[in-house]
């Protein structure tokens, strides 16, 4: 999330309470060597609120064997291309070359994608431009790739590559990184900093939710949120000073200045996170709790100490897990910035000291547990909201409906209204429902998911059903689908 947006929201929430339309390339790969594919896609059809346990990029087959290649699919938002089928991305491997002496950054990149089972258009996105792909060994140019325009709230720039469905593909690509160039509209990438007088280089990618294509798909080739796979990353330093790489995957140092970082299976292109930085006069702090391993790290423009903000996660852990459960990952790094930013990933943060602990409390709910769609982001922030101002129970009073859930297309969309007025409904549901009872569901709730994905229909169900309480389906229908009468009542039955 972004610090000034969150602390202007939460001044403006304050006062009430008396206390850039965005360019992404995305490579649209189309069966067959037709037209393109019209624009006119429906951007926003709901989805079925089934909880669904084939959110890895790889599923077994009933028999055990490998899945069938419908059952890649069962996760594709419906209705949101003109033929409505998504590249299932089955592994990523990268290599980012940092060359000091140049001050380039280049990544070789090669991923492997599965076709659906119909000649239907399917999506991945990167907004770095390669001069051209190789696909299957074949090359195409990237002046020879064809284009579409995306509608729907963010408008995107699709590239169309022929490709069979059902069917394997292996593609590569060599490309140096880049800026947002001067002028566009895309959001702004914080591209690898060089000092060729110091001879190293900074990176901290600034990734976001607030705007589409500033996950992943910024710097790799990668699939929408709702797909999970696996991903290697090496990063080399080329005739430069000592460095050290965190990140949160495993992390095998193969020689000085060189690593191979093996991220989960699990991993969305919103869980990805690394930090690149000269060895001299790095500042870093180690703790535990339990099992889990907290490192702290400041980058060289936060002066001030970073002791107790080891001690804020050391003791913020165990109070988040009395309401959400297990921490779910493995360890929890911190990059520390002087800058007004905050940005969670799966176990990480790169974050400004006073949003520490919402990021953190991220890694539970959003990376631990991950919105199947943009549209499910609201529940995220309006819970972390909650549960960081807003605990105590009141009803939520008359308001005109609201719709914070949002379309299909908009992958970082974070509104003013997900954190506060969505934090609201969840204090007018604790009047309702009670606050123990409340906490106790959210809990097995997002237990029950992690590493896997939640929707907004099945919230909707657990809360209906734990309560058959029509004021709760009342709230719930007006503010999270802009509803002015409830919709039918959810099945509770098991």
């Amino acid at each position: 999330m972004r610090a000034h947006r969150l602390e202007r929201s939460i001044r403006r929430s304050n006062r009430r309470r008396g206390a850039a339309p965005l360019a992404t390339l995305a490579l649209l790969l189309l069966a067959g060597c037709g037209d393109e594919p019209s624009t006119a896609v429906d951007a926003g059809a709901p989805d079925s609120g089934t909880p669904d346990a084939g959110s890895q990029s790889v599923d077994a087959g009933t028999d055990g064997g490998p899945p069938a290649c419908a059952e890649l699919f069962d996760l594709e938002p419906p209705g949101t291309t003109p033929s409505s089928a998504w590249a299932d991305v089955a592994s990523l491997d990268a290599v980012f070359t940092f060359d000091v002496a140049a001050q380039r950054t280049t990544a070789d990149v090669t991923w492997t994608i599965r076709t659906g089972p119909s000649a239907d258009p399917i999506v991945f996105d990167l907004l770095q431009q390669p001069a051209e792909l190789e696909v299957d060994g074949a090359t195409i140019a990237g002046d020879a790739i064809g284009t579409a325009t995306l509608p729907g709230s963010t408008p995107s720039t699709i590239r169309l590559l022929p490709v069979s469905p059902c069917s394997t593909h292996v593609v590569t690509a060599r490309y140096e990184l880049a800026p947002t160039p001067a002028g566009a509209t895309d959001a702004p990438r914080r591209v690898p900093r060089f000092d060729a007088e110091a001879d190293t280089v900074i990176w901290a990618p600034r990734m976001s939710d607030q705007r589409p294509g500033m996950y992943l798909e910024s710097w790799l080739p990668a699939s929408l949120v709702h797909d999970a796979f696996e991903s290697t990353i090496r990063f080399v330093v080329v005739g430069g000073a000592p460095h050290r790489l965190f990140a949160n995957g495993e992390i095998e140092t193969s020689a000085e200045n060189d690593w191979t970082v093996r991220y989960p299976a699990t991993f969305r292109s919103s869980s990805h996170f690394w930090y690149l930085a000269p060895s001299e006069g790095m500042r870093v702090v180690e703790r535990s709790v339990g099992d889990v391993a907290i490192t702290v790290v400041a980058m060289p423009d936060h002066t001030e100490a970073i002791e107790p903000l080891a001690d804020e996660v050391v003791a913020s852990i165990p109070d988040f897990e009395r309401f959400l459960g297990p921490y779910p990952h493995p360890a929890f790094l911190a990059v520390i910035t002087p800058e007004s930013y905050g940005m969670e990933h799966a176990g990480a943060t790169l974050t400004v000291p006073r949003l520490l602990r919402h990021e953190l409390m991220h890694s539970w709910i959003g990376r631990g547990a991950y919105p199947r769609r943009a549209r499910h982001n609201w529940i995220d922030e309006a819970l972390v909201t909650y549960y960081e101002n807003y605990v105590e129970p009141r009803p939520l009073g008359d308001r005109p409906p609201t719709r914070l859930e949002g379309t299909g297309w908009v992958r970082g969309w974070a509104d003013d209204d997900h954190y506060f007025l969505g934090a609201d409904l969840f204090r007018a549901w604790a009047n309702e429902l009670g606050a123990a009872p409340l906490h106790q569901l959210l809990r097995e709730f997002f237990v029950a998911r992690h590493g896997r994905d939640y929707t907004t229909e099945e919230l909707r169900t657990a809360l209906y059903c734990a309560s058959r309480s029509t004021e709760i389906l009342r709230t719930f229908d007006r503010h999270v689908f802009g509803l002015e009468s409830p919709g039918p009542a959810p099945d509770c039955e098991p």
